[in-house]
């Protein structure tokens, strides 16, 4: 056992707001890799944040939002001890936050453009 190291991958995944097309990225953190010494167990307290995102992506109208929901690795906590009676060498906790991340992303639509160019409308209409 002392020559063995423990890895365990994560997936985190964040929202990209400067990709239009596929905003979730996910990265595996490689965070998790410490070796295993004779009568140590480690263990790994994580929180898993659910966060929300509504994506406007339309040029004409705020018509039509995509809602993604993904989740992230928040909070880690490392605790080594002696190995009790138990005998388990690794233990790793996940728990649910309390807390959420909301993300709202809005084009800068032809509207919006059209209302800060000042007389422009004015100038519109009677045509």
């Amino acid at each position: 056992m002392d020559d063995m190291l423990f890895i365990f991958g994560v997936s985190n995944y964040y929202f990209d707001v400067t990709d239009y097309e596929l905003p979730i990225k996910v990265v595996v953190e490689d965070d998790f890799v410490f070796p295993m010494i004779q009568g140590t167990q480690v263990e790994k307290a994580m929180k898993l944040k659910e966060n929300k995102a509504d994506d406007y992506t339309s040029l004409y109208y705020h018509s039509g939002k995509t809602e993604y929901t993904y989740y992230s690795v928040e909070n880690v906590v490392d605790r080594s001890s002696t190995i009790k009676s138990s005998g388990i060498a690794v233990e790793i906790n996940l728990r649910q936050d309390f807390r959420s991340t909301f993300i709202e992303r809005k084009v800068y639509t032809f509207y919006d453009m059209l209302s800060q160019i000042g007389g422009v409308i004015g100038l519109i209409i009677p045509f």
